[in-house]
């Protein structure tokens, strides 16, 4: 591939390679974890409040369908964050919403929060198996430990709960594990501690 003449020659034209570049969305993706964190850090440091149950009802719309829905957006958020805590979520929506419904919204939110990291991983061309178990060697363990039925396997892995939530989801994203059995095995599996 020829380049036009008087322009310089890019980095990539001068390695020697001409490897395509990243799609946006990928680079925006494996972004979104460092730059939600950084927003909460700046958030919590910026108000004089306690992240608490209480502060978060301050927060929460009159709105059922309203606050059902920040709700799952901060299952959302807390899935990229370590600084926020389940259980901030959980205890908020039965204080919120009839016990039914606040089950049921905390089954949902937990799948929400273990889906984000599950297609991050999934998506993100730099985030292999290989890589993850570089960084959390115990993440090995889970590899051994590997069953033929994805839905058996999530449901295990989240009962018996020796790993972090996010990494584990990291980890079946990146290793192909199929998306709907992952998540009602995980949904499953976190239900006991969620209820």
């Amino acid at each position: 591939m020829q380049r036009p003449e008087g322009r310089r020659p890019n980095h990539r034209e001068r390695s020697g390679t001409l490897e395509k570049k990243e799609p946006l969305g990928k680079r925006l993706l494996r972004l979104a974890p460092m730059a939600v964190t950084i927003a909460l850090v700046i958030w919590v440091l910026g108000t004089d409040r306690d992240l608490t149950v209480e502060a978060l009802l301050d927060h929460t719309p009159e709105n059922q369908l309203l606050a059902a829905l920040l709700l799952l957006l901060l299952y959302a958020v807390k899935s990229l964050s370590v600084l926020l805590p389940l259980a901030l979520f959980e205890v908020a929506a039965t204080l919120v919403f009839p016990l039914p419904a606040a089950l049921a919204l905390n089954l949902l939110g937990v799948g929400v929060a273990c889906s984000v990291p599950f297609f991050t991983a999934r998506f993100s061309a730099g985030q292999s198996v290989e890589r993850l178990m570089e960084k959390h060697p115990k993440l090995h363990a889970l590899r051994d430990f590997r069953v033929g039925n994805d839905f058996i396997y999530a449901f295990l892995v989240r009962v018996v709960g020796l790993f972090s939530c996010d990494i584990v989801s990291m980890y079946m994203g990146a290793s192909g594990l199929r998306y709907r059995p992952y998540v009602l095995g995980s949904v499953l599996g976190f239900a006991p501690q969620t209820i």
